[in-house]
């Protein structure tokens, strides 16, 4: 049965989450963050970004505000990974701005509903791994990078923003 808008959304070993249009949901995919010692936490947010900042989509706001706020008004220290997905680039690029480092990994020019159940979230999971971060936060249920997320559960406490 496909999922719709208002229905259970239900997420193996979380329960089940009701999504109501025009809102957004954290949903933790793995609980049992255990404690985090005084050492430097890492976060790899898997999202989209829209660099151009023509069009952007309410996922591309709150995540875009969301980094920054982390990156500059943190009581801890925080290292923060931006991995997301990109038709525009030749290669797979990373760069630092500020305290965020972005990695842009390249995706193949067909439509995203080939890639992203079949290239693009193995290309996330590479990454994140490569990261090993302490916490995953993905924004966007579906292929890919809520895919990635969910795939990831076994190995990192993940996060999952639902934008509806």
């Amino acid at each position: 049965m496909p999922w719709r808008i208002g229905s259970p959304l239900i997420i193996t070993g979380s329960g089940t989450a009701y999504v109501k249009p025009g809102m957004s949901y954290l949903i933790i995919l793995k609980g049992g963050f255990g404690t985090l010692d005084e050492r430097c936490i890492k976060i790899a947010f898997l999202c989209p970004l829209n660099f151009s900042h023509e069009n952007m989509g309410g996922a591309d706001v709150h995540i875009q505000h969301l980094i920054k706020a982390l990156s500059k008004d943190s009581d801890r220290e925080l290292e923060l990974h931006v991995v997301t997905l990109s038709k525009s680039v030749k290669k797979d690029t990373e760069y630092l701005d500020e305290q965020l480092k972005y990695h842009i990994l390249k995706s193949p020019n067909v439509p995203r509903t080939v890639t992203g159940v079949t290239i693009d979230w193995r290309k996330l999971i590479k990454m994140v791994n490569m990261i090993n971060p302490d916490i995953v936060h993905a924004q966007v249920l579906g292929a890919p990078y809520g895919l990635a997320a969910m795939k990831l559960i076994h190995e990192y406490p993940v996060v999952l923003t639902v934008h509806t």
